[in-house]
């Protein structure tokens, strides 16, 4: 009788693992949650796109970049922001005008994230063939994701798409450019 209930009592364990295995596995493929204690990550893709609609009488815009972050939405305003990509590239915007780059990628937590944010270093301008520094009125440009934002999942890619519109003005004896922009997910 004691092996009986020994060989009961082992079985039972056994399912009630690989009950919670199977559960735990579900989850991290639906997106996880950030109190998973092992979190599972996707990649984002991230393009860039511009039109020039604003450019004034510049041919070309020069934009220097740093780190671009995401927001988890479960998180608070300043503690949600998770860096994908380091940055710190040149992007010439007259080359994403016909369709949109991929300007990097970078592992991300699975999970619901619904915003998108570039520093902006430094920026130029070419007007009549001269390159001229710009000044960018912020160094930040918070894009916010529409439509729920952007679900990662567990060992997936998804693309979120900037579509950045850039205006160019001259203003007291500078190039000035203030950049917005919209963000969708592709595909």
């Amino acid at each position: 009788m004691r092996y009986y209930l020994i060989a009961a009592a082992t079985v039972l364990m056994i399912s009630i693992g690989i009950i919670i295995g199977f559960s735990t596995i579900y989850d991290f493929l639906n997106g996880g949650s950030p109190k998973d204690s092992y979190p599972v990550t996707g990649t984002l893709l991230i393009k860039l796109k511009d039109l020039p609609k604003e450019w004034g009488d510049a041919t070309h815009v020069y934009v220097h970049y740093g780190a671009i972050t995401i927001h988890r939405t479960d998180q608070g305003n300043e503690s949600g922001w998770h860096q994908v990509i380091t940055g710190d590239e040149w992007i010439d915007l007259r080359d994403v005008l016909t369709s949109p780059k991929a300007i990097g990628n970078g592992s991300v937590q699975s999970g619901d994230y619904n915003m998108i944010r570039i520093e902006i270093q430094e920026a130029m301008v070419t007007v009549n063939g001269i390159n001229e520094t710009a000044f960018v009125q912020s160094g930040k440009l918070t894009i916010g994701i529409p439509k729920g934002g952007i679900k990662i999942k567990a060992w997936q890619t998804t693309c979120v798409v900037i579509d950045i519109m850039p205006k160019v003005v001259w203003k007291l004896g500078n190039y000035m450019i203030t950049p917005t922009a919209k963000a969708y997910v592709e595909g």
